[in-house]
């Protein structure tokens, strides 16, 4: 018998018609959204630094082919260790 068998399930742990969610749960929805703005809003990031990589590369490593070079890495680093 494991040992949790006996104490009772919280509400939101009740029991769940076999299709998954219960009617009413809004759960699963909620969750769409906020993946969804939260990938908008990740793609937006990436895209406005791509839009700003010249202008980065000339204000923050002094301009050059070297420095744009610089600057996309650091835009593939950043990409790269994102979840």
């Amino acid at each position: 018998m494991p040992l949790f068998a006996a104490l009772p399930r919280p509400p939101h742990q009740a029991e769940r018609p076999a299709g998954g969610t219960a009617a009413g749960d809004s759960l699963p929805r909620t969750s769409i959204a906020v993946a969804a703005l939260s990938t908008i809003v990740e793609w937006y990031d990436f895209t406005l630094y791509l839009f700003m990589a010249t202008i980065l590369s000339r204000v923050i490593f002094g301009g050059g082919t070297e420095s744009l070079l610089a600057t996309l890495a650091a835009f593939a680093v950043s990409y790269l260790c994102g979840p």
